[in-house]
């Protein structure tokens, strides 16, 4: 059962197709909410500029900081909007794991490509579009600490602060990361039966159900 759980877990994901993937719609807060948890994020994305043009498709085992720090380095314009599938650490300690990521670029690509008018995305075209910095912190002050800080509007800075719809995606997203992290820590103890419902209550939230509160500790 507990074997079960864990296909299930893992082989639930939505975006096996590009389209049918989630669209961010403001990829730098995205990226501001995920670096809340303090923890790496491997993802296949699809980054889109403002025009809802898919720009690059790729995978990075950090993708947060990696969006954050490509609109750092392109703008705001051209990281707009975004698709991501994340992979949970413990599907990556499979050898599987990065052929997986690897299938699922190809295939979002594939299908960015044919949306396209059988364009390829130019980010993966344009050789090291997609390279950046790591020394510098996107999220440090100043975006938020770089150079291209000063090409940025007053009115621009907005994106960077909380609005009470922001928090409750946070909270939302904590939530998330904290039934993860109970569901994971009930398999390896052989726990089945905290594991089957923390799992119901996981697939519940990714449904748009609602939790309690203590699912927030963390």
């Amino acid at each position: 059962m507990i074997l079960v759980l864990v296909s299930l877990f893992f082989l639930s994901v939505n975006g096996l197709f590009l389209s049918e993937c989630v669209m961010r719609e403001n990829a730098i807060q995205w990226a501001k909410e995920m670096s809340r948890l303090r923890r790496e994020m491997a993802a296949v994305v699809a980054i889109y500029d403002e025009t809802e043009r898919c720009a690059y498709v790729g995978c990075f085992d950090d993708a947060p900081f990696a969006v954050a720090a490509l609109a750092n380095k392109h703008g705001k314009e051209v990281i707009a909007k975004l698709r991501h599938e994340e992979f949970p650490a413990e599907a990556l300690e499979n050898p599987q794991g990065p052929k997986m990521m690897r299938a699922l670029v190809s295939s979002w690509l594939a299908e960015a490509t044919d949306l396209n008018n059988g364009i390829v995305p130019f980010g993966n075209e344009i050789k090291d579009w997609d390279l950046y910095d790591t020394s510098i912190n996107p999220f440090a002050a100043g975006f938020i600490g770089s150079e291209s800080f000063n090409s940025y509007q007053a009115n621009d800075l907005s994106a960077f602060f909380d609005t009470p719809e922001e928090q409750a995606r946070a909270r939302l997203q904590r939530r998330r990361e904290n039934l993860k992290r109970k569901l994971d820590e009930a398999i390896q103890r052989g726990d089945e039966a905290n594991a089957e419902k923390f799992f119901k209550r996981l697939t519940a939230l990714d449904d748009g159900g609602s939790l309690d509160d203590d699912d927030e500790e963390v």
